[in-house]
């Protein structure tokens, strides 16, 4: 039984159609007539990719300062409890 990569044919080694490349299709979109449209709506669609990444940098950012904020917090509580601890047994 032949695999079927290595399979030939009478004339040789089969060749494959691969059709029209990813690449040439997208280049195809920036052509002809529509080419403004494609033009215009890239632009919007990088504006909002930046403008969602940037949201979400800056909940991140936010929700890191909140989260040191409440750590330093309940360090500040934990001191206050051991100096009263302390205070007691003195």
């Amino acid at each position: 039984m032949r695999k079927a990569a290595g399979a030939r044919g009478p004339a040789g080694p089969v060749e494959i159609d691969r059709g029209i490349e990813g690449r040439e299709i997208f280049v195809q979109g920036y052509r002809g007539r529509m080419r403004w449209a494609t033009l215009v709506l890239s632009v919007y669609a990088t504006l909002f990719l930046v403008g969602a990444l940037l949201v979400s940098f800056m909940k991140m950012w936010y929700w890191q300062r909140l989260n040191r904020n409440t750590v330093l917090r309940e360090i500040k509580r934990l001191e206050l409890r051991l100096a009263e601890l302390a205070g007691r047994d003195a």
